[in-house]
């Protein structure tokens, strides 16, 4: 339950810097209410937060290119300068 409490206080420091109106924004605030109920933050063992938020934090600057690419590539997107494969 420990690394669910850490997993809450990175979804508040992300939600410091997303617009609490948007999609993210609100899916986070949802995210942050559901899991609270279940591990409040202050119930988080205080040896383990800032291992867990390192790697919950390199696991997210890893996977964000891939992230960015699938929604360039499902907003029709793709990258720039590519051109059309042949036919």
């Amino acid at each position: 339950m420990a690394k669910v409490g850490t997993a809450v206080k990175v979804l508040q420091d992300a939600f410091n810097g997303v617009d609490p109106g948007s999609d993210a924004g609100q899916a986070i605030l949802t995210a942050i209410k559901s899991l609270s109920k279940v591990a409040p933050v202050a119930k988080a063992a205080p040896g383990i937060g800032n291992e867990a938020l390192r790697n919950i934090s390199t696991q997210a600057r890893q996977q964000a290119p891939l992230e960015m690419l699938l929604r360039q590539q499902a907003a029709g997107g793709g990258q720039p300068g590519g051109a059309a494969p042949p036919a």
